[in-house]
């Protein structure tokens, strides 16, 4: 799991804040591209880009989360798993590097 700061939180919902600054257009094809990442890495699970959405703090956070079931606890330690499990982490940091600059963005949009 890993999470980002995305915006203030203007609105009850992030999209009517992206798309008020101009911003949505470029969320929604890093959400759409998130969405089917998942499916690349067998065995593994995530949620939707945008139902791991809260507020925090008077502003938007968004979460990145995604986990793997084993059916037993030395199946960890496994060569195999460790290899998937790096795998994943990696996506989740290019996904969570993609999604980095909204905050500044949106700060200075609601801030002008």
């Amino acid at each position: 799991m890993t999470d980002e700061w995305m915006s203030p939180a203007k609105n009850t919902e992030l999209k009517p804040c992206l798309l008020e600054a101009g911003q949505l257009e470029k969320y929604e094809q890093i959400e759409k591209d998130y969405n089917s990442f998942i499916g690349k890495h067998e065995n593994f699970t995530a949620l939707k880009l945008s139902d791991e959405i809260i507020i925090r703090e008077g502003t938007f956070l968004q979460y990145m989360y995604a986990y793997l079931i084993l059916p037993n606890v030395d199946d960890f330690y496994n060569e195999e798993t460790i290899v998937s499990i790096s795998a994943v982490i990696v996506d989740l940091y290019k996904y969570r590097q993609k999604l980095k600059g909204f905050y500044g963005l949106m700060e200075k949009f609601y801030n002008k």
